[in-house]
């Protein structure tokens, strides 16, 4: 019996039937059919993850969609800083970064809790005396400065402002033990006195 050795799978495809005995025709067919096959399964292998991965994510409601993104530091510092209660009133939810210092506020301005993108608020130097409980609706909000207003105290559930960074309470009219109580319940916020 002759044994064959052929360099490549190319030379053995190439080879004529002819020059090749029949036991070895079948053993070529059978790789071909072989090699078909497991490019087959690899492809199947493939899709099927593909399908998988797309029936176990859960669906994004469209509420989740247009939910307001947390901005970066350089982002929050870069964004558009909106001094006008004109603009909030107009375009609410566009409203990123706003600041009200100096306007002889002696309410908050109910217009703001409709900023739900709001991440920095300042209205220092006002003459508010009270600090509403809804503050903590706005969600997103990172920097709060209530600097130089007549605040004795704060609303007890400022730690639900859980991206809260930096929280300016100086020169207000709020007892030692409020501020205490404040850095006790908010570790993670600077607190500035």
């Amino acid at each position: 019996m002759k044994t064959y050795y052929y360099s490549n799978t190319r030379a053995m495809t190439n080879a004529r039937p002819s020059h090749m005995p029949s036991h070895m025709q079948s053993h070529i067919r059978w790789l071909h059919i072989l090699g078909l096959m497991s490019v087959l399964f690899a492809v199947h292998s493939v899709f099927s993850m593909h399908l998988w991965s797309q029936t176990t994510t859960p669906p994004v409601s469209e509420a989740s969609q247009n939910k307001p993104l947390l901005l970066e530091q350089a982002a929050l510092a870069a964004a558009k800083e909106v001094t006008s209660l004109e603009i909030v009133a107009k375009q609410p939810e566009s409203v990123v970064k706003l600041n009200l210092s100096y306007n002889g506020l002696t309410e908050f301005p109910s217009e703001i809790f409709k900023c739900t993108a709001l991440q920095a608020l300042d209205i220092s130097n006002n003459g508010l005396t009270v600090l509403p409980e809804e503050i903590v609706r706005l969600e997103l909000l990172q920097h709060l400065n209530l600097a130089g207003n007549g605040l004795k105290k704060l609303p007890k559930h400022l730690d639900k402002l859980k991206y809260l960074k930096t929280l300016d309470v100086s020169n207000n009219q709020i007892a030692f033990s409020e501020i205490e109580r404040l850095r006790q319940t908010l570790p993670h916020v600077k607190i500035l006195d």
